[in-house]
């Protein structure tokens, strides 16, 4: 059977896992086989305590239950719900959802791969991360207060960015950057081997991902590749981070495998991470980015650094200078802060969420950003077709109308959705999105990709509509709508 058999094979199990669990008790994920204590050698720089966990022979099968339990320290105990599952391949997929637990919300990210399980939770308590660790699987309570700061931003010599306009013929969409990742071989042997390294690069990506999804950023992060890059740190992250954007072989994997970033994991020692501030066009060969491997996942470091090189950067206190006069990050002390924001602006603490700034998006009642001076996510998203193009991938879609800003389309009234594609096989589905590109829903399915298609959309109204072309033999090619769309 091919590989694409298996993985439709899979997805088909898993639906029908899905809709037999939805009744059912949650099943707990895992339980703690040694007593919670702080390691002698932690797994985490942020470590506060930690204990091998050990998962059931039908744990790794979880990506089609809808609930959940997960048991903590101190014998507590969550249900998460199901929001999302990504699939990747039949051994490598993504499961997303939530705890709920009176005025609180917080995400669940797992990730398994391989046989092996990274995560990120967020409990009313505490944030924890899985780590796999040779043949161990770790639960890690975080104390956030404990990470490094981010070494701040590499700003672009001005006479070394490249004067490129933004492409206008054949170009990917900003839907989707491609990103590869390379891990030093002291972080390979510090996780015990390239599939351990490769399950944290892909728990990085999802938790960035995840981050993008709650706070209304139209792109998402794809793992072109993940490799090994003998490398040993010197302790500079700045001086590590010019070495790895000159290094030869890094750059022919870069361009083999078209790679829009470059993102290293390694043992840092001297920041949680550092890259290049970018966003714009001519800043492709300042495409990368460097992050310790303790912060990567659990203090979202991989999101941050890669937020550099899109543009964004910290809070007001802490940054200046990025894409836009409104590129920051946010925080409410004693609550929370997004992703780029620092903590020293909180006295009294602010666990970094998955979440970019963003004025109209709340996390547990709190606005996560401020209009016109803090929204990362608007920035992302204005960033994002210049981020894509820094390497086109060989194939894409682009859709030429019903894509501008304030754009409407009146329910129950016939309009033509057009597009171009290059090197694109087979049909296209068209879909839309209530919700800001969290869920979709396909209005027309399997039509020809001609460049053309009349569409009608009914049901209710909504100003956070988006429109989705996407292709059907290669479903991670698609292009959506920039800007949210009015429904009238």
């Amino acid at each position: 059977m091919s590989k694409l058999s298996y993985s439709l094979t899979l997805a088909t199990f898993l639906l029908v896992l899905a809709t037999a669990a939805g009744a059912q008790a949650p099943q707990r994920l895992f339980e703690i086989s040694s007593t919670a204590a702080p390691a002698k050698e932690r797994s985490s720089l942020a470590s506060v305590r930690e204990a091998d966990i050990s998962f059931g022979p039908a744990s790794l099968a979880e990506s089609g239950r809808e609930r959940i339990e997960i048991l903590l320290f101190d014998g507590k105990a969550y249900e998460a719900r199901r929001t999302d599952v990504e699939i990747r391949a039949i051994d490598d997929y993504t499961w997303r959802g939530s705890i709920e637990a009176k005025s609180f919300t917080g995400d669940v990210i797992l990730t398994f791969r391989k046989g092996y399980v990274s995560g990120l939770i967020y409990s009313p308590e505490a944030v924890y991360e899985i780590i796999a660790r040779g043949s161990r699987q770790i639960l890690v309570e975080l104390d956030q207060a404990l990470f490094p700061e981010c070494g701040g931003e590499v700003r672009v010599p001005a006479d070394e960015m490249k004067q490129e306009a933004a492409p206008q013929a054949t170009i990917d969409s900003g839907d989707r950057i491609d990103v590869m990742v390379v891990y030093t071989t002291a972080t390979k042997n510090a996780v015990g081997g390239d599939a351990q390294a490769q399950t944290l690069a892909q728990q990085a990506i999802d938790a960035s991902n995840t981050a993008y999804i709650n706070s209304g950023v139209r792109q998402r992060l794809r793992m072109v590749h993940a490799t090994e890059y003998v490398f040993v740190e010197t302790g500079n992250s700045s001086a590590d981070l010019s070495t790895l954007r000159n290094n030869a072989t890094v750059q022919a994997l870069r361009n083999t495998h078209n790679a829009d970033l470059v993102a290293m994991i390694g043992e840092v020692s001297d920041v949680c991470g550092i890259g290049y501030l970018s966003g714009t066009p001519g800043g492709s060969e300042f495409g990368y980015t460097i992050t310790a491997r303790s912060c990567a996942v659990g203090n979202l470091s991989f999101a941050h650094e890669l937020g550099h090189n899109m543009g964004s950067q910290h809070n007001p206190e802490n940054g200046s200078g990025g894409f836009a006069p409104y590129s920051y990050g946010h925080y409410v002390n004693g609550v929370f802060r997004t992703v780029m924001s620092y903590t020293n602006p909180c006295p009294s603490g602010c666990t970094r969420r998955p979440y970019f700034s963003n004025p109209d998006v709340y996390y547990n009642g709190f606005a996560t950003g401020i209009f016109n001076a803090r929204d990362n996510a608007r920035s992302l998203n204005e960033t994002a077709d210049n981020m894509a193009n820094y390497r086109y991938s060989g194939s894409s879609i682009q859709m030429t109308n019903l894509n501008g800003f304030r754009a409407e389309i009146p329910r129950g009234i016939r309009r033509t959705l057009q597009w171009t594609s290059d090197n694109i096989a087979g049909n296209v589905n068209i879909q839309v999105s209530r919700d800001e590109g969290l869920s979709w829903q396909t209005i027309v399915a399997g039509t020809p990709n001609d460049g053309s298609e009349p569409i009608i959309v009914s049901g209710r109204t909504t100003r956070r509509a988006r429109i989705r072309i996407a292709s059907v033999a290669a479903p991670h090619v698609t292009d959506s709508s920039n800007f949210n769309i009015y429904i009238r």
